[in-house]
């Protein structure tokens, strides 16, 4: 008979393998007993060594679950043919689901500029992947919105172009958040050829996404961006 107080650890299995060793090794065994105070935890297990439990035994202010077997309907070279030792082993480690969306570097870009141009329009950026990111799991608060985090993000983004970079803040802000209705219509209010707007907005658009690559791969606030050209 063996008794157990506490759940599986390197000393309990050790001592489960030398019981193991003394069924298959005794040759007049008629009953084998397994005493365990746990029932939720030990009863799998025992039943998996074909001891199902069989009563209860007092003992002090508790109950221990009492599992036996019986060698002689079941001898030992049936009980080892038949047992299922792969239910004895422990579950394969599987990997742990990730707690961010990893984006490619050209995947996050591509996401920034359709998160700009969606900035308007919560309903559409609710479907970015970038509400996955960690810049944006990290800048939430705990009641807060994602999609509303992306969009203070990518505003601060481009007002640090304000000071280094005014004529790039100055095309995003008209195109993306002061209601131009077209591009063409934004160079427009710009005064600028629509050519030089094109080149001014995607330079401006590729600092915004540096800013956000820089804050997404550490984890901090974003740092400004150069003048570019």
């Amino acid at each position: 008979m063996y008794a157990s107080d506490h759940r599986t650890n390197p000393a309990s299995a050790l001592l489960h393998q030398r019981v193991l060793t003394l069924w298959l090794r005794s040759e007049r065994m008629a009953w084998s007993f397994l005493c365990a105070y746990d029932a939720a935890y030990w009863t799998t297990l025992h039943e998996c060594l074909q001891h199902p439990a069989v009563g209860q035994v007092a003992a002090g202010t508790g109950h221990y679950t009492l599992y036996a077997h019986d060698w002689r309907a079941v001898p030992p070279r049936t009980w080892l043919e038949t047992i299922d030792f792969m239910a004895l082993a422990p579950a394969p480690a599987t990997e742990e689901t990730p707690r961010f969306t990893v984006l490619s570097r050209e995947q996050f870009d591509a996401a920034v500029h359709e998160a700009l141009r969606s900035w308007r329009r919560p309903d559409v950026l609710a479907a970015s992947p970038l509400l996955g990111t960690r810049m944006v799991a990290q800048a939430t608060p705990d009641s807060g919105s994602e999609v509303n985090t992306l969009r203070d993000l990518l505003a601060e983004a481009v007002d640090d172009l304000h000071t280094a970079s005014p004529k790039f803040h100055r095309v995003l802000a008209a195109t993306y958040f002061h209601g131009a209705s077209t591009q063409e219509a934004a160079a427009e209010r710009l005064n600028l050829p629509f050519s030089t707007y094109r080149r001014h907005l995607r330079r401006a658009t590729d600092l915004v996404s540096e800013n956000l690559w820089r804050r997404e791969l550490n984890g901090s606030a974003a740092g400004g961006t150069g003048p570019g050209d």
